[in-house]
């Protein structure tokens, strides 16, 4: 008993000589925990940035990280955050296993965003931006016709400004024009000249509806559909041996058309000319 006595007392003083040491930090696991603590800083900074931003911005920040932007408000903060490296703060609820389904057509995967997108979404993006579109063509056509009709104004002209641009559009050019041929040898000669239009019918309300580009002559008709609104142009084309501009001279018609008759009026020769 003496003995046991002793040995106990002997391990009770060998045990108050050694205590159990405690646990050593090291400065690189200081030096992580600092950064982590400076990482979920930050990060709750930035989930309260975005919480505070309009739904605008958000619009702004996703379409600039060229990410989707369908979906509700909620769900597009939450797919910003998602972007920003914010994990959320409640998991998901977890659903019961259902049946499986068939596919749905109008749910189509975009492997280039890593999402799912709806067909129906994408068509209404579409509409909305052919719409944007629309209006600012409009915009710019009436532009475009106030400053042309203040043009005309000025100039006496008061014609339709919506007939005169369509012709505008429609009128033969100077480059589509071709040499004109010689008469010689030809039985019929048939040319036309075109004139220019008169400042009385300018003033009048008359729109200058033909243009000329040799041998082609087309006539501009302007016309309103069955509704009364709606103007269009129709043109009317017809081909002659040559043709003629109102910018083109006196000599170029004669060069062309009678030049070649006048030695066969000396030669006791028979010409029709009208």
């Amino acid at each position: 008993g003496i003995n046991a006595e002793y040995m106990g007392l002997q391990q009770q003083a060998k045990m108050q000589k050694n205590p159990k040491k405690a646990p050593v930090i090291t400065q690189a696991e200081k030096i992580r925990e600092k950064a982590k603590a400076e990482k979920d800083m930050k990060m709750a900074k930035k989930e309260q940035e975005i919480d505070n931003m309009a739904p605008e911005a958000i619009m702004g920040e996703l379409k600039s990280k060229g990410i989707p932007t369908f979906g509700t408000p909620a769900e597009r903060k939450e797919r910003l955050k998602k972007a920003c490296g914010i994990k959320a703060d409640s998991p998901q609820p977890s659903q019961a296993p259902s049946q499986p389904t068939a596919p749905n057509p109008n749910i189509s995967a975009d492997p280039q965003k890593g999402g799912r997108k709806s067909n129906v979404v994408e068509r209404i993006e579409e509409m909305k931006q052919k719409r944007e579109e629309r209006r600012k063509k409009i915009e710019e056509n009436r532009k475009m016709k106030l400053e042309k009709q203040e043009e005309n104004e000025a100039a006496g002209k008061m014609g339709d400004v919506d007939f005169e641009q369509m012709i505008e559009k429609e009128k033969l050019r100077p480059e589509e024009m071709i040499a004109h041929i010689s008469p010689e040898g030809l039985k019929i000669n048939v040319c036309v000249r075109k004139r220019p239009i008169f400042k009385k019918e300018l003033a009048s309300g008359e729109v200058e509806c033909v243009s000329v580009a040799n041998p082609r002559i087309v006539v501009h008709e302007c016309n309103c559909k069955v509704d009364g609104i709606t103007k269009y142009v129709e043109n009317h084309e017809f081909k002659f041996d040559n043709a003629f501009s109102e910018f083109e001279s006196s000599e170029d018609l004669y060069q062309y058309s009678l030049k070649h008759l006048v030695p066969l009026l000396y030669n006791k020769g028979i010409v029709t000319c009208f």
